[in-house]
């Protein structure tokens, strides 16, 4: 018996058409080489703060890309329920590391989110990376944060918390910039105290 996608349950047929309906989900076959015994539908289900992390990432500026590895018709339909423009589905890790290279050389400042073994080249490979609590120990190991729990939200109050602390380390260096350009000119004069 052979349990896997269409081309790996029936490596001789031509074509899984007459088989394989779109649906927002995984199909995997059951063959016993050359008759399909069985076709199971698979669906992931969308975390309960996923929309609202998406929305707030947005609402800051943050452009939201999905890289897969699942088929175009799933990644589409999860796409559209999370309101993400940009994706890429049937990715490899080799294209998912390229894709995320390709932005990078474009000037973008690029975080990916992870969990997968398949993660593994992007997340190593990216600036900034981040593996899920529920990540294997290796893709763990290769990132350089580990979301502690399953909630996303903790997501967009990190980027929240890191961009006021940018802000406040920015007015700080401008202020000290600032003191300086007036008071040594002043202090070098003699006309106040050093």
């Amino acid at each position: 018996y052979r349990l896997g996608n269409y081309a790996f349950a029936l490596p001789d047929c031509a074509s899984a058409d007459s088989h394989t309906t779109p649906h927002a989900g995984l199909s995997i076959y059951l063959s016993d080489g050359k008759t399909l015994l069985a076709r199971f539908l698979m669906h992931d289900t969308i975390r309960d703060d996923a929309r609202s992390c998406i929305t707030e990432l947005k609402r800051a500026g943050i452009t939201v890309h999905i890289l897969s590895g699942d088929h175009a018709f799933s990644v589409r339909h999860t796409a559209l329920q999370l309101g993400i423009e940009h994706i890429k589905a049937e990715q490899s890790p080799e294209q998912k590391l390229a894709y995320v290279q390709q932005l990078e050389q474009a000037g973008k400042q690029v975080t990916m989110v992870g969990d997968g073994i398949n993660d593994l080249p992007v997340l190593s490979g990216a600036r900034l990376s981040i593996a899920m609590g529920s990540a294997s120990d290796l893709t763990k190991l290769n990132s350089d944060a580990i979301l502690l729990n399953e909630h996303l939200q903790v997501l967009s109050q990190a980027f929240n918390t890191a961009r006021k602390g940018r802000n406040i380390i920015i007015q700080n260096i401008s202020w000290a910039i600032g003191y300086n350009v007036i008071m040594l000119p002043l202090a070098a004069a003699g006309w106040v105290p050093p």
